[in-house]
Protein backbone atom coordinates (compact mmCIF):
# COMPACT_ATOMS: atom_id res chain seq x y z
CA UNK A 1 0.00 0.00 0.00
CA UNK A 2 1.37 3.08 -1.05
CA UNK A 3 2.10 5.69 1.21
CA UNK A 4 -0.20 8.63 -0.18
CA UNK A 5 -3.13 5.81 -0.49
CA UNK A 6 -2.76 4.90 3.70
CA UNK A 7 -2.61 8.40 4.27
CA UNK A 8 -5.77 9.21 2.60
CA UNK A 9 -7.52 5.78 4.10
CA UNK A 10 -6.53 7.17 7.43
CA UNK A 11 -7.82 10.34 7.34
CA UNK A 12 -11.15 9.25 5.65
CA UNK A 13 -11.01 6.81 9.16
CA UNK A 14 -10.54 9.60 11.33
CA UNK A 15 -13.32 11.45 9.37
CA UNK A 16 -15.51 8.63 9.84
CA UNK A 17 -14.39 8.13 14.18
CA UNK A 18 -15.11 12.20 14.49
CA UNK A 19 -18.51 11.62 13.09
CA UNK A 20 -19.51 8.93 15.35
CA UNK A 21 -18.67 10.82 18.16
CA UNK A 22 -20.35 13.53 17.42
CA UNK A 23 -22.96 11.81 16.58
CA UNK A 24 -23.47 10.19 20.14
CA UNK A 25 -23.10 13.20 22.02
CA UNK A 26 -19.72 12.16 23.07
CA UNK A 27 -16.17 14.35 24.04
CA UNK A 28 -12.55 13.20 22.98
CA UNK A 29 -12.37 13.11 27.12
CA UNK A 30 -15.27 10.75 26.89
CA UNK A 31 -13.52 8.38 24.36
CA UNK A 32 -10.15 8.71 25.82
CA UNK A 33 -11.57 7.54 29.44
CA UNK A 34 -13.14 4.39 27.65
CA UNK A 35 -11.04 3.45 24.76
CA UNK A 36 -7.35 3.96 27.05
CA UNK A 37 -6.30 6.58 24.28
CA UNK A 38 -5.23 10.00 25.18
CA UNK A 39 -7.29 13.13 24.07
CA UNK A 40 -4.15 14.06 22.17
CA UNK A 41 -4.18 10.53 20.02
CA UNK A 42 -8.03 11.07 19.62
CA UNK A 43 -7.54 14.15 18.27
CA UNK A 44 -4.72 13.42 15.77
CA UNK A 45 -6.39 10.25 14.69
CA UNK A 46 -9.84 12.52 13.78
CA UNK A 47 -7.61 14.80 12.14
CA UNK A 48 -5.92 12.38 10.17
CA UNK A 49 -2.48 13.28 10.89
CA UNK A 50 -1.63 9.95 13.15
CA UNK A 51 -1.31 6.84 11.31
CA UNK A 52 -0.79 4.11 13.94
CA UNK A 53 -2.68 0.84 13.26
CA UNK A 54 -3.19 0.10 16.64
CA UNK A 55 -4.68 3.28 18.76
CA UNK A 56 -7.32 3.42 15.92
CA UNK A 57 -7.85 -0.51 16.33
CA UNK A 58 -9.10 1.06 19.71
CA UNK A 59 -11.12 3.23 18.38
CA UNK A 60 -13.27 0.94 16.51
CA UNK A 61 -13.44 -1.49 19.44
CA UNK A 62 -15.21 1.60 21.39
CA UNK A 63 -17.70 1.68 18.15
CA UNK A 64 -18.02 -2.10 17.93
CA UNK A 65 -16.95 -1.40 14.24
CA UNK A 66 -14.33 -3.38 12.18
CA UNK A 67 -12.53 -2.32 9.36
CA UNK A 68 -11.05 -4.05 6.01
CA UNK A 69 -9.64 -3.00 3.57
CA UNK A 70 -9.25 -5.53 0.76
CA UNK A 71 -6.98 -5.06 -2.36
CA UNK A 72 -7.38 -6.75 -5.69
CA UNK A 73 -5.40 -7.15 -8.60
CA UNK A 74 -6.96 -5.77 -11.28
CA UNK A 75 -6.41 -7.07 -14.64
Amino acid sequence: MSHSFRQKVFVALGKMLRDLRLERGLTLADIALHADVSVDTIRHIENGTKTGYDKYKSLLNFYHKKFEIVLKDEK
